[in-house]
């Protein structure tokens, strides 16, 4: 099949431009996304690239020969940054146009001093494989942990890209030694053809790759409280049951408490409706520097709060809740330079590792903990039935000591 260029040139500047305009409007709606800005810029350098190429011929050559392929070189740079963006890395545009700046000036060498056509093209070729396997690299290496699925794929395309550019310097270096008019044309064919397929698939690829973060993103908003940080009722609907599985499967006692702020209503009404926040941002951050990295927290709704801790039972579950009770009410809430007290009440319920755990049962046990330390006068921990175990020596012995709970009884 007889393919010439100037057709080629007007096919990948159709698909280069497409592509572009899809990336544009990505980066139109979905503002901030990390990444999106550099990746965009790549796209449209990348465009008018493929435009001063296919006006060679009717153009002085330093224009498709210096500029255009300055701006292939400067969007495999950028494409690299938006790599780094996406991570969470620095950026650092020095190494991004001293590369440049030497590509363009061995350009100039063998435009001028030495002209070689094959020279250019392995000049070029090398440049973006340079960045190419910098981008593969840096998704590799540096990939966010909840998105591997996606740049893993992107990734390995990207080092597909390296590996064609690498095969494509050897029938350069022939033609460097042979002047093949015939092979020099088919060396711009492959490369147009390579170019186009593996470019649009990384396209693609990042638009998969942006799309999984945006899901994550959607996945975690809805399940954090947005005031507090820490897990909402959905999310503690998901991921209670997931840990009471696991205690099933392992034998392991878990426990259940259910934290509500005594007269918390009261508390919103005296120092208004930022007061309250203040005071179960400042509740959430107490408990959550007492648990364990095993411990599920989070805020059930209003100022009633769940707490999930496996391993524990009997008389150091309520040692646990006693500690929390006591290291709420020794921390009061900053608020516009007073210190505000702040009690906390706590229903417990264990399930002690054998036969079925059910969430929803637990969660009625501890609520019922709650209303009975309520209906007793609130700052203190209860339980639907008082356990005939417990030991009040434990409580003062944990009162004296660290306010963390590690472990599990013995």
């Amino acid at each position: 099949m007889n393919l010439h260029i100037e057709t080629l040139a007007i096919a990948a500047f159709v698909v280069s431009l497409a592509l572009t305009f899809a990336m544009t409007a990505m980066r139109i709606f979905l503002k901030g996304q990390p990444g999106l800005r550099r990746w965009t810029q790549a796209l449209w350098l990348v465009a008018a690239a493929t435009v001063l190429f296919g006006l060679r011929g009717k153009v002085p050559d330093v224009v498709p020969v210096l500029v255009g392929n300055a701006f292939l070189a400067l969007a495999a740079a950028l494409t690299w940054m938006g790599m780094r963006e996406f991570c969470g890395l620095s950026q650092d545009l020095r190494p991004v146009f001293g590369v440049t700046a030497a590509c363009l000036a061995v350009q100039a060498i063998f435009l001028w001093g030495h002209p070689s056509f094959e020279a250019r093209s392995i000049n070029v070729i090398l440049t973006s494989t340079i960045w190419n396997l910098a981008s593969a690299w840096t998704l590799y290496r540096h990939g966010p942990p909840d998105l591997t699925s996606s740049t893993r794929l992107v990734s390995f395309l990207f080092f597909t890209d390296a590996a064609i550019g690498m095969g494509l310097i050897v029938p350069n270096l022939i033609g460097a030694r042979q002047s093949d008019p015939g092979l020099i044309q088919a060396t711009q064919v492959t490369q147009y053809l390579a170019g186009l397929a593996i470019g649009t698939f990384e396209v693609l690829g990042l638009a998969v790759m942006l799309n999984q973060r945006l899901l994550a993103e959607l996945r975690r908003v809805a399940r954090v409280d947005g005031l507090t940080g820490i897990l909402n009722r959905r999310g503690l609907d998901a991921e209670a049951p997931r840990l009471l599985q696991i205690c099933q499967r392992q034998r392991l006692p878990c426990t259940l408490l259910m934290a509500d702020l005594d007269h918390f209503k009261r508390f919103n009404d005296t120092h208004g409706h930022a007061g309250g926040d203040g005071a179960l941002r400042h509740f959430a951050a107490l408990v959550g520097s007492q648990l364990r990295a095993s411990d599920l927290f989070g805020r059930y709704g209003g100022e009633e709060f769940c707490i999930l801790m496996p391993g524990t039972q009997g008389d150091l579950a309520r040692l646990a809740a006693e500690r929390l009770r006591i290291h709420v009410g020794a921390n009061p809430v900053p608020l516009n330079g007073a210190l505000l007290p702040l009690t906390v009440s706590l229903g417990l319920a264990v399930y002690d590792g054998n036969g079925s755990a059910d969430f929803a049962a637990l969660l009625d046990q501890a609520d019922q903990g709650l209303y009975r330390a309520k209906a007793l006068g609130r700052n203190r921990v209860e339980v639907r039935v008082p356990p005939p175990s417990f030991r009040p020596d434990l409580l003062q012995e944990g009162a004296a000591g660290g306010l963390q709970v590690r472990g599990r009884e013995g």
